[in-house]
């Protein structure tokens, strides 16, 4: 669906094994994901969603890295519009979402990544929820920018953690946290 122009696109309580491309994809409306395992790579490499991205209870099993990407999940320069939701998803393999545009708020609360993830050069609109995340191995949000809130309370960080010149306008509670 690399290329694809849509109004919406919904996937949800499925089970995926070949590789999701959608890698320039343009939803007008919502992108739903959720309550499905993806046995391989996930890419929406620069996709424009202009409503929400939903992918709650979701399971990101590749670990292997698909033709033309470099992680096996990419939101990497991703847009969302609206709400982005990955609430108790977990990520097997690298995650790049660097220099992703989240329009509102972004929900990554009790995500476990399993291997390196890096957030650097975001900007989320609004709250970028981050309680009870597992991250695994190292973490990167250097650069980014919550325009409101960032909470990462009870969050866990068993890898190097980067943060360096992260801007929170508002709010940034790091309560509870392990290092």
């Amino acid at each position: 669906m690399s290329r694809s122009k849509v109004q919406s696109f919904n996937m949800y309580d499925s089970v995926v094994t070949g590789a999701v491309r959608m890698g320039r994809m343009e939803a007008a409306g919502d992108l739903a994901l959720y309550n499905t395992v993806y046995q391989s790579a996930v890419v929406l490499f620069a996709a424009d969603i202009g409503g929400n991205l939903f992918a709650k209870n979701s399971k990101f099993n590749g670990t292997e890295v698909d033709a033309g990407t470099t992680v096996p999940f990419e939101l990497w320069k991703v847009h969302v519009g609206q709400t982005t939701e990955f609430t108790n998803a977990v990520i097997r393999g690298d995650a790049k979402l660097d220099s992703a545009k989240f329009d509102v708020d972004v929900f990554f609360d009790h995500v476990t990544f399993e291997k390196t993830a890096t957030f650097a050069n975001i900007e989320v609109g609004n709250l970028a929820d981050f309680q009870g995340t597992t991250f695994q191995d190292y973490v990167n949000f250097e650069s980014s920018i919550m325009r409101r809130d960032a909470k990462f309370t009870d969050a866990v960080f068993n890898g190097k953690a980067v943060f360096d010149f992260i801007a929170v306008d508002r709010f940034f509670d790091f309560n509870r946290v392990k290092l």
